[in-house]
């Protein structure tokens, strides 16, 4: 990787969440299950942060994905787009424990494929690299989904 933002990018994800502190404000990438930071996700749990503010589209399902901070308690605050069947956070937005605000639908997305400056066309990026302090590459995660819905074809 090359350009000035190379010493963004960390070899660990304890490097990556060295920074954080109780009390913080992060925002988390994904749709639903789909696109989250696994490896993040579980290192924020490793580190015992706590009193957080997560703002993304959602906050996990199933017990998966974000749901796992709800589960841990780590949560004071959700700004998300989308509240869904997640029973964690109903649970706790109905007893007070966690503040739900909702905001308009949008999301940003962790990275499968970390390119060189140049290889991709600055118009194809949506997010500007002063929102970006750390990258980590996870190229490989369990990408999960929420609910996997099929039906015959016809013909």
């Amino acid at each position: 990787m090359s350009g000035k933002h190379h010493d963004k990018v960390v070899a660990s994800i304890a490097a990556a969440l060295e920074p954080m502190r109780d009390g913080m404000t992060v925002l988390v990438g994904g749709f639903g299950l789909s696109g989250n930071a696994e490896a993040l996700i579980a290192g924020v749990l490793e580190r015992g942060v706590r009193d957080l503010t997560l703002v993304s589209n959602n906050a996990g399902n199933l017990g998966k994905g974000l749901a796992r901070w709800l589960q841990a308690g780590i949560i004071k605050k959700v700004i998300c787009s989308y509240i869904g069947n997640n029973e964690d956070l109903h649970t706790r937005m109905a007893s007070g424990e966690v503040a739900v605000e909702i905001t308009p639908q949008g999301t940003l997305a962790e990275c499968d494929h970390l390119v060189d400056v140049g290889a991709i066309d600055p118009d194809d990026v949506h997010l500007p690299g002063i929102f970006v302090h750390r990258i980590i590459h996870v190229p490989e995660h369990e990408n999960a989904f929420e609910y996997r819905t099929v039906r015959k074809r016809s013909i």
